[in-house]
């Protein structure tokens, strides 16, 4: 079957259908479909058909006939008509890009898209586009829109690019152009050095190592002589190489070529001249201060002496220096004896240097370089002060004193209230002073905010934050204290305030020393009691005389015989009677991490929350006082602290070496969160209870040596001996020295209140190293100063205990470690040791 496809007009078709269509109908077959251009096609197919098909086909011209007079009888709106009623139908254009093309790198390369073309005659209008390019390159084309847009390759690789073009009705089809740009190679340059005064018979070393490929191709060399003194045999050792040597055999001067080649092109030919004499005369260095500079005031120049010589060879010195500079600039060389010094250009103006280089014997002229400073304002810097915390219904002066600006220029102040507790209706007494003053009316945290301004510019906003306790005096039969509502409040205490010592903010806390514990007695209370290995002398008739549900301040007599004469009560037993302190004590406001390692000492290194005095893991006592094996105090004191596991040493302070159930239950730590503050160490870092999270041991990091297996990194050699410290406990790995021996392992001692321990690894500080993966694992393991940091906590520091059978019993370090974290500030409780 043939199909012969050919399109009409509408009404042609439909003229020439109804003029015709019985001889259409019975010897042709009719098709018809709508097309973009409205047209209908004839697919004539050579076939007979039936009558019913005849009647078929004429009820469907009857339809079409509908179809077009429905349309408006003159065809689509989207062509064009003639002067006799016909339409004519827009042909797409043609694009085309121009042949592929071969070029180098940064050759110009010209488009073409001039056999772009359109059959109906119309105007193209050209849009260029890169489809892709290697990567890294920058190319732009000179003009998208036009025919013959040029570019340059900048890298080796392929470029493709697109091209559209529209006759003002229909796009064509984008046909792409490829071109490939290969790596122009550029000959090389050989540098064959500097000229050299040498000494006669002396051997001479040539470099070619300042010689250079645009490719960064790999160079060879090729030394030769082009002039050699009269009966001279100087002869070149390795010519070929990038380091070619001769013996200058006789006075007079060597001129040498350096050509290299960096596989494709040899360079230009370089030369260097070599002076030998057989006294050689030094040769001053010629100093070289760079060139000048044009910089803004504020920025940092950086000077360069580096292109400084010296003919001979010598080894050259730099001494800068100021010629001149504007009369209101400070600026400083940062070292005026190096190749490359750097100053800030502190004010706008001219500064002048000279540079004088030496080469061990003779110094170079100077030469100056010039550097002229655009005066540029910056910005000034605001300083809102130091956070401050005070009572309620305090005057307190804020402080913008410290702000600055790097051109000297008056400030102006502005403060501003940007958040404040609710209720307060506080105000500042004049918010564009320096120094206005502030009255808190409510308790809570206050936060200023500062800008100052310069005249031209305003500063970033600085922040202080002010916060205002609710002091309240609580007189109790216990003690006098103050409260405060917050977290970590001071409970036990008879003032706190703000002060300031050297310059630092400290808050100022007095307090009796005193503990205000009261106790329940329970069955295991009493058995505790009643076990002390003296009890028979300890209590009359051997025994406590409280029971079971006594609820028992603190002092309150429970049949203790010894020692007579305490006002203040004494739970056996301890070294001394307990005794009012009277101490004031300053904590740091802002505490920092130390710049220098102190350890924590002897005495009171720290206070809890209710006054009483925190001290770390020694008594200050040794095995056979040889001061080495120090006793650990919470051990070898276990039977000279009191029920609530404190004492007061010989001038009656009382303190506590470690947890005590006593702090638990004052703080209300009941182990299902974070535990609270239960006091604060001396650098002013909080001290925590002994949970980390909800049933969660915070956890020591400090593991005790094993003794007993021979094999034992941290032992001595020999089960159970005590004849070796660690050179450094913070590192196992650097081993062992020996010392004065301690006690085996097995062995029994005495304390000085005359009770025995068999000394088992751990009651010594010796006997202690910190295990840096522990920490290294996070959560709840501690650092080597006993805290770590966390969640919104900051950092802290916590008391270590361990659970045995649902008792929590004191572990090393016990609250702080061997050292602080913080630093130690003049006026704290104690100073670094």
């Amino acid at each position: 079957m043939m199909v012969v496809e050919k399109t009409y007009p509408h009404y042609v078709l439909i003229s020439l259908f109804f003029a015709h269509f019985r001889t259409i109908f019975n010897e042709w077959s009719f098709c018809s479909r709508f097309r973009e251009s409205h047209s209908m096609n004839i697919c004539i197919k050579h076939k007979k058909l039936s009558v019913s098909h005849i009647n078929i086909f004429i009820a469907l011209a009857n339809v079409i006939l509908i179809i077009y007079l429905l349309s408006g009888c003159g065809g689509s709106t989207e062509s064009e008509t003639d002067g006799s009623g016909g339409s004519t139908v827009n042909t797409a254009p043609v694009s085309s890009a121009g042949s592929d093309q071969s070029v180098q790198t940064n050759e110009l390369v010209t488009l073409d898209a001039s056999g772009s073309s359109d059959s109906d005659g119309d105007s193209l209008t050209y849009t260029w586009s890169i489809n892709s390019m290697p990567s890294n390159s920058a190319i732009a084309l000179s003009n998208s829109a036009s025919v013959s847009p040029t570019f340059t390759p900048d890298l080796a690789g392929d470029y493709v690019l697109s091209l559209i073009v529209n006759d003002g009705t229909i796009p064509s089809s984008a046909d792409t152009v490829a071109i490939t740009a290969t790596q122009t190679n550029t000959a090389p340059t050989a540098n064959a050095g500097s000229d050299q005064n040498v000494e006669t018979t002396n051997l001479v070393t040539l470099s070619g190592t300042a010689s250079s490929d645009p490719e960064n191709d790999s160079l060879t060399y090729l030394w030769s002589f082009a002039s050699i003194p009269t009966n001279s045999n100087a002869t070149l050792s390795g010519a070929s190489s990038l380091n070619s040597t001769f013996i200058a055999d006789l006075d007079g001067e060597y001129v040498l070529s350096l050509v290299v080649n960096d596989g494709e092109f040899d360079s230009e030919v370089d030369q260097l001249s070599i002076t030998a004499s057989t006294s050689q005369s030094n040769t001053a260095p010629v100093a070289n201060a760079g060139i000048d500079q044009s910089v803004n005031s504020g920025d940092l120049v950086n000077l360069d002496g580096s292109a400084s010589s010296d003919a001979d060879g010598d080894s050259i010195t730099y001494s800068w220096s100021f010629d001149s500079q504007p009369a209101s600039s400070s600026a400083n060389l940062d070292d005026a004896s190096s190749d490359m010094p750097s100053f800030t250009a502190d004010v706008g103006g001219e500064y002048s240097l000279s540079l004088v280089v030496n080469d061990g014997q003779t110094n170079s002229p100077a030469d100056q370089v010039v550097i002229t400073v655009t005066t540029v304002n910056s910005a000034p810097t605001a300083n809102a002060g130091i956070d401050i915390q005070i009572s309620k219904d305090t005057l307190v002066n804020l402080d913008a004193s410290a702000s600055s600006d790097n051109e000297g220029d008056s400030l102006t102040y502005s403060w501003t209230i940007d958040t404040a507790p609710a209720g307060s209706t506080a105000s500042m007494s004049d918010s564009t002073n320096v120094s206005p003053s502030f009255t808190a009316d409510v308790a809570g945290q206050y936060v200023f905010s500062l800008i100052v301004n310069d005249g031209t510019e305003n500063s970033n906003v600085d922040l202080i934050n002010l916060t205002t306790a609710n002091w309240l005096i609580n007189n109790s039969e216990r003690s006098t204290f103050i409260v405060d509502g917050g977290t970590g409040t001071l409970v036990n205490v008879q003032s706190v305030s703000l002060t300031t010592v050297s310059g630092e903010a400290m808050l100022e806390v007095q307090t009796t020393g005193i503990p205000n514990y009261q106790l329940t007695m329970t069955q295991a209370d009493i058995d505790v009691l009643n076990a002390r290995p003296r009890a028979s002398s300890d209590f009359n008739g051997g025994v406590t005389s409280a029971i079971v549900g006594d609820v028992i301040d603190y002092g309150e007599d429970i049949g203790f015989d010894t020692p007579p004469g305490c006002d203040l009560g004494y739970w056996p037993p301890g070294p001394a009677c307990p005794s009012d302190q009277s101490k004031i004590e300053n904590l740091p406001v802002k505490p920092i991490p130390a710049t220098e390692e102190c350890d924590t000492g002897l005495d009171t290194m720290g206070f809890m929350l209710n006054g009483t005095a925190v001290y770390n893991w020694e008594d200050g006592q040794s095995y056979n006082n040889q001061r080495v094996w120090s006793n650990i105090a919470p051990i070898f004191e276990f039977y000279d602290v009191d029920m609530c596991l404190g004492h007061a040493q010989q001038a009656g302070d009382y303190h506590h070496h470690m947890f005590s159930s006593c702090l638990q239950d004052l703080f209300s730590d009941t182990g299902d969160a974070h535990s609270p503050i239960y006091g604060y160490s001396a650098d002013g870092y909080p001290i925590y209870g002994p949970y980390h999270a909800d049933g969660v041991l915070a956890k020591s990091s400090w593991v005790t040596r094993d003794y007993d297996d021979v094999n034992s990194e941290s032992g001595c050699g020999v089960a159970g001996e005590r004849t070796c410290q660690l050179i450094d406990p913070y590192d196992l790995s650097a081993g062992v020295v020996s010392v004065s021996n301690g006690p085996t392992t097995s062995e029994s001692v005495s304390s000085l209140s005359s009770n025995t321990f068999i000394t088992t690894s751990g009651h010594y500080f010796e006997d202690y190293y910190f295990d840096a993966d522990l920490t290294a694992l996070g959560n709840e393991y501690l650092d080597k100063h006993n805290g770590h940091e966390h969640d919104n906590f900051g950092y802290h520091y916590h008391m270590t205990v361990i659970d045995n059978s649902g008792t929590l019993e004191a572990s090393f370090p016990y609250n702080i470690g061997p050292t602080f974290y913080g630093n130690l500030p003049s006026g704290a409780i104690t100073t670094c040791q």
